[in-house]
């Protein structure tokens, strides 16, 4: 058996390996393309230096993403890349 240090280990593993199919293997890519999207969460949040910043993590830990956007559209992309599968994808969509 195979023992691994961290999920992201595991992803890598599992993409080199190509026992991914689609779409886990696009989201995969994606979350290893952007790994720090939780630190940029946590980063933004304790700038804060209130209680919002709770709030804001805990959207952002259950994946309130579009609540997140409303409530604070000055939080960096970076908080949202490889965390939102579909981020990127509205503005896909506007230019279109």
């Amino acid at each position: 058996m195979i023992m691994f240090e961290n999920p992201r280990t595991v992803l890598e593993a599992l993409v080199h390996e190509g026992a991914l199919a689609e779409p886990a293997l696009s989201r995969a890519r994606a979350a290893l393309a952007c790994p720090d999207a939780a630190v940029e969460a946590i980063g933004f949040a304790t700038a804060r230096n209130t209680e919002e910043g709770l709030v804001f993590l805990e959207l952002w830990n259950h994946g309130e993403f579009d609540k997140i956007r409303k409530e604070w559209p000055e939080a960096p992309d970076d908080v949202f890349k490889g965390a939102d599968i579909f981020f990127g994808e509205e503005s896909a969509e506007k230019a279109a």
